[in-house]
């Protein structure tokens, strides 16, 4: 009789875990292939876009690829031979290509998710997601340089143990941000156990 119930409550939490993910992949709902215009391939960007910013005179910074090294969960070599870089594109010459943006602070390889903060004296800073090996950060760099040639400065990396996973930054002054974790620990097998439980612990 335990083994039955055992088996009915184990059954039910895979019934339950299988709905809440068609419900939220929303496998019920009908999305429509719509776009404001002609689409193209911007090279040099290989391996897709994780997020954009667009400053006030139409210049977007592309945040691409991923290191996953310390990530024994993926393997899909599109993803693993994909490093992170941040690229340029003009959309005042749309029919031009994105250009990569290069800065002085060693490798880092990971960018998926960045915002802006628009300052005083047509400053413009860049706060970047990094998903590095030892820990997450906030990178702020600032922008530099005109339109036609864009550079990025960096000015510093933020650590806190409060930073678990990071999925999104909102940049709200010259230093200052909120972040979201969308995981209560790092990616470990604990952290599958989280997802698999649907646990709402993230901050």
């Amino acid at each position: 009789m335990l083994l039955k119930s055992i088996a009915i409550l184990a059954a039910l939490f895979v019934i339950r875990y299988l709905a809440k993910q068609v419900l939220l992949l929303g496998f019920h709902k009908t999305a429509f292939t719509h776009w404001p215009g002609p689409c193209r391939s911007v090279s040099p960007v290989e391996h897709g876009a994780e997020d954009m910013v667009l400053t006030k005179n139409g210049l977007a910074i592309i945040t691409s690829g991923i290191d996953v090294a310390y990530r024994s969960d993926v393997t899909d070599p599109r993803i693993t031979a994909a490093p992170g870089k941040l690229f340029a594109f003009n959309f005042n010459k749309p029919e031009q290509n994105a250009t990569e943006l290069e800065f002085a602070i060693g490798r880092i390889p990971n960018f998926p998710l960045m915002d802006k903060y628009l300052g005083g004296r047509n400053e413009t800073r860049i706060f970047v997601v990094n998903h590095r090996q030892d820990a997450e950060t906030i990178e702020i760099f600032k922008l530099i340089g005109d339109i036609a040639k864009p550079k990025i400065e960096h000015i510093k990396s933020v650590q806190n143990p409060l930073f678990t996973s990071v999925n999104d930054v909102l940049a709200t002054g010259p230093s200052s941000f909120y972040a979201t974790n969308d995981g209560y620990l790092r990616f470990t097998a604990w952290r599958v156990l989280e997802t698999l439980l649907s646990r709402p612990w993230d901050q």
